[in-house]
């Protein structure tokens, strides 16, 4: 699917990566193993896939240089390891099901809202994602 929109944010530089497959997320699997579309080809094709949601992720310049051993617990989820990765759900309509940080905590914590997304990226999650 490749590359949508970029943008700045917050003095980073994001660029929106689609996912619809399992091979295209490769690259990205190392830098965020925790989210569950990453872990598995069966949990990729059971949560996008076969529910017809399109998968973005959002990656601030310089995410692959983070370790998140570096950053401190109570810092989380929105600190600059949490929001170097972006994982973005949308479903058929363009409407966002879903937004969480590289943390990816079990608690739904590092859930983001869709204003949250704007202020920290300056790139909207709807009009340009309609197909």
């Amino acid at each position: 699917m490749g590359q949508r929109l970029s943008n700045s944010g917050g003095g980073k530089k994001y660029r929106v990566v689609g996912l619809r497959s399992w091979e295209e997320t490769e690259p990205y699997r190392k830098y965020a193993a925790v989210w569950s579309v990453f872990i598995c080809e069966d949990l990729f094709k059971m949560e996008i896939t076969n529910e017809g949601l399109r998968f973005y992720v959002y990656l601030a310049d310089g995410y692959e240089g983070l370790d998140a051993a570096k950053y401190e617990a109570n810092a989380q989820p929105r600190d600059e390891y949490g929001v170097s990765m972006i994982g973005v759900l949308v479903n058929k309509d363009g409407e966002v099901v879903d937004i969480t940080s590289r943390w990816n905590l079990m608690d739904g914590s590092e859930n983001i809202t869709e204003e949250q997304l704007w202020e920290i990226t300056k790139c909207s999650p709807l009009a340009e994602w309609k197909e």
